[in-house]
């Protein structure tokens, strides 16, 4: 970081803005991963980013640079202003300070970006003092020119940026890419906190325990719903199943498209957004080994499905009679599948 600003209570307080909250997302598509930490209004974002061997190098390039151990941070809040096009690009600019608990945090040169959406992206390490500041609480705001220009709530931040980090973390290590000395006191407290159960760890501490380490499935899931209701979609609870159906100690989420509406897009009002018939509803299961490889969830037309009472590491799949009829099974028939490494297949 190039600079640390302290700032007075007065002037951080100057203006107003209502808090916001932010939220964590961490696909694994084709291969490419994101820890993408985003404010309610999508005007800031933290994003870490790459791609594990053999994924189709074009495809997340236009998000470019991937850099590991590294976020990039997105602004695209009006108040920042465009660049002076009358002037010559590539358009750089060093005076936007983020504030977080009276100090202020000076990024380093910030760029505009006109591939992929107009933003200013500024890059710093995972591991910078304005992260380790963050993850430690509270909001921030973002000002240039000695003025406030923006001002974001605390609610989800610090769990984000340690969420994204430690999937992002996660890929990295199984791209085979070395940690650098730059993050290391972080990744590794994060590290020791998910095997420690949530622990502090040695090096670094200070921010708090959160979910564990690599993708997590029931967000997988999440982020499928907003994708087919084109923005966030309602789940009921009791349409999603939670096991561990390739024994790798990471919980899968099974989803019965039935327990899901969209407000909003394509689907708005359609049964299971979409994906559901006169008898049958999409079902869903997302494997984490499956998922992290790069696969997309297991999937099949049914009326219902859940891990097994008898064992939790089956599928039990409900079929429609005229499903049944045309597997050759008895009205009313019940499957049980086993996940064989790299698909569901029938048990006994």
């Amino acid at each position: 970081m190039r600079g640390i600003l302290p700032i007075c209570a007065a002037m951080v307080m100057a203006g107003s803005a209502a808090a916001q909250d932010w939220t964590v997302r961490t696909p694994l598509d084709q291969g490419w991963f994101w820890g993408q930490v985003r404010s309610a209004d999508d005007t800031m974002v933290f994003s870490c980013s790459g791609s594990l061997p053999g994924a189709d190098p074009m495809y997340g390039a236009e998000d470019a640079p991937h850099t590991p151990y590294t976020f990039t941070i997105e602004l695209m809040h009006p108040g920042l202003g465009l660049p002076d096009y009358s002037q010559p690009g590539p358009y750089s600019r060093q005076d936007i300070i983020v504030v977080n608990n009276e100090t202020g945090y000076l990024l380093p040169a910030t760029g505009w970006m006109e591939l992929n959406g107009e933003r200013w992206e500024s890059y710093i390490s995972v591991a910078d003092q304005l992260i380790v500041a963050l993850m430690a609480g509270g909001g921030l705001s973002l000002w240039s020119q000695d003025q406030q220009v923006a001002q974001y709530g605390a609610a989800g931040l610090a769990e984000g940026l340690a969420t994204a980090i430690r999937h992002c973390d996660s890929q990295w290590a199984a791209a085979g890419h070395a940690l650098p000395e730059h993050a290391r006191d972080v990744v590794m407290t994060l590290r020791g906190q998910a095997g420690a159960g949530g622990g502090t760890g040695a090096a670094g501490g200070g921010f708090a325990p959160v979910a564990p380490t690599g993708p997590s499935m029931e967000q997988a899931a999440l982020d499928a719903v907003s994708d087919a209701c084109e923005g966030p979609g309602r789940i009921r609870e009791d349409f999603v199943f939670r096991s561990d159906f390739d024994g790798d100690g990471a919980e899968d989420i099974v989803l019965d498209w039935r327990g899901v509406s969209c407000q909003q897009g394509s689907f708005a009002n359609a049964p299971g957004a979409g994906n559901c018939g006169m008898q049958n509803c999409l079902v869903s299961v997302f494997v984490s080994s499956a998922i992290v490889a790069g696969a997309g969830p297991w999937e099949t037309l049914a009326m219902d499905a859940r891990p097994a009472n008898d064992n939790p590491a089956h599928l039990m799949v409900g079929r429609s009679p005229s499903a049944c009829s045309s597997l050759g099974l008895s009205s009313g028939c019940g499957q049980r599948f086993a996940w064989n490494g790299s698909d569901f297949v029938p048990a006994n």
